[in-house]
């Protein structure tokens, strides 16, 4: 196999990066070199995975972490200093492939004018790219004259990092380049036992948003007169002590998602991807409470729940129905079954290396 130089393109997202860090990882495992050029604040993301970040210089401050509207999104994804940015890392170093993020539309366009064969990483559910992202980001794409879905049907691959039989687009017909990986995340079962009390693993976003907030804290209200134990985390938007907790609730910023997760009998998760398919790789239901309708987290959480491995509420819940639904999710013994058998279905393919193959075919055929 021949060894190659690949440009990884991200921004500091939330749920994108720990897909394209595993593919990125991946990808070197067999020998390649590769660096992955995206926002400063990844560098320590990044240099953990022993992976090279070329950070970048001349984009628009980014600090994804504030409370803020999803609207303050788009001039980041459509700020024509991204195509800039990627010029001058080919300029500096020329790679033979760029794995792309899918929202970054100037940087597809600069990819292709600079004739590098590109592949798109999808980092989430494709039939929220197809649908809602297009009326919203993709719009704002099209005033800045990148058409996103021609952008993404005329890369080299498109690598969608989730599971097929749960993306309404697989039911769809679509572009010949479109590769469902399958999930890029824990691949081994779970082996720790369910704790007693229940464990509840609290984990909304590491993105702000509106009323993010009072949201986690009717979340911690509820918890709190249930005979549970729970770690509520605030993923760096806010600080701990901002939220009111009862003895039963521990509030910390980070925690080790993986670690944790093999106890826990229930996650409460605003719907990202990456939570969601790690908590469902470690068997656990979810109760899904989305952070705002224009992400992908409505939909996610609707594929869950829909296949019976989650209820959602809204962002608006009352304490009184957060509590209600926690107790039926722990009470009804169908939701772990169906999770379960989700969780087998995720761990059954290594997304990281099968997007990590598809790679390689590109290197190979440029």
């Amino acid at each position: 196999m021949r060894m190659a130089d690949l440009l990884f393109v991200t921004m500091d997202a939330g749920g994108n990066v720990p897909p394209m860090l595993g593919i990125a990882r991946a990808t070197a495992a067999r020998g390649h070199r590769v660096r992955l050029l995206g926002h400063e604040r990844l560098r320590a993301r990044v240099e953990a995975e022993e992976l090279e970040l070329t950070p970048f210089k001349q984009t628009r401050r980014w600090d994804a972490s504030h409370e803020q509207s999803v609207l303050r999104w788009a001039p980041m994804l459509t700020d024509p200093l991204l195509g800039e940015e990627v010029r001058a890392a080919c300029a500096d170093r020329r790679p033979d492939v760029a794995v792309v993020d899918c929202m970054l539309a100037p940087v597809h366009d600069a990819v292709d004018r600079l004739g590098i064969p590109r592949v798109v990483l999808t980092h989430t559910l494709k039939s929220y790219y197809d649908g809602p992202y297009l009326y919203l980001a993709g719009a704002a794409a099209r005033l800045r004259g990148h058409r996103v879905t021609a952008q993404w049907n005329r890369a080299r691959a498109n690598l969608v990092t989730t599971v097929a039989e749960l993306d309404p687009a697989a039911r769809r017909r679509q572009a010949p380049n479109v590769r469902w990986t399958g999930v890029v995340g824990p691949t081994t079962a779970p082996t720790a036992h369910r704790a007693d009390p229940p464990l509840v693993l609290v984990s909304m976003s590491t993105n702000g948003f509106r009323g993010q907030r009072k949201s986690l804290q009717r979340i911690v209200d509820a918890l709190g007169e249930l005979p549970v134990r729970a770690v509520v985390t605030t993923g760096g938007v806010f600080a701990p002590d901002v939220l009111a907790a009862p003895r039963n609730v521990t509030v910390v910023g980070y925690t080790d998602h993986l670690a944790i997760m093999p106890e826990c009998s229930l996650v409460v998760s605003h719907g990202g991807h990456s939570t969601v398919f790690r908590a469902l790789a470690h068997d656990a239901p979810l109760l899904v409470i989305p952070s705002s309708r224009m992400t992908d987290q409505p939909q996610v959480g609707r594929a869950i729940a829909d296949a019976g491995a989650a209820i959602c509420l809204s962002r608006s819940a009352s304490t009184r129905a957060i509590r209600s639904a926690i107790e039926t999710l722990l009470r009804e013994p169908r939701f772990h079954g169906v999770a379960s058998e989700l969780g087998a279905r995720v761990r059954a393919v290594d997304g990281a290396s099968t997007a990590a193959d598809i790679i390689a075919e590109v290197v190979a055929d440029p």
